[in-house]
């Protein structure tokens, strides 16, 4: 639970930064919720959280940090747990050609990946 935490804290983070660079075109944020919580034969509860962030450093410099959480109970036995992020950096050399770096992170235990 120490990683969903974590998780949102980022999550906040981004919406803070879309806040305060409001005012400039170069930097942009896309934010998704999801909280389902269902009873009946089953009780289910899920919750998905996304936000990409985009900044544009220069004219040919093009910086993104994207971050997924995934959180899933079935009958409060905990059935999905996934935490992913991502940076990313892209420099245009002309206009058909750029270079790009990218660093992940990817924690999903119910598929083995630690």
């Amino acid at each position: 639970m120490k990683y969903f935490r974590l998780v949102m804290i980022l999550f906040f983070f981004g919406i803070m930064t879309q806040c305060v660079f409001a005012e400039t075109q170069s930097v942009s944020d896309t934010a998704e919720l999801s909280f389902v919580d269902t009873g009946g034969n089953t009780k289910v509860t899920s919750l998905v959280v996304n936000n990409l962030l985009k900044y544009k450093l220069s004219d040919h410099i093009l910086a993104g940090w994207k971050i997924n959480a995934l959180y899933g109970k079935n009958d409060n036995i905990k059935s999905a747990e996934r935490y992913f992020t991502e940076l990313r950096g892209d420099y245009l050399i002309t206009e058909r050609m750029y270079s790009m770096g990218l660093g992940s992170w990817v924690r999903d235990t119910f598929s083995g990946i630690d």
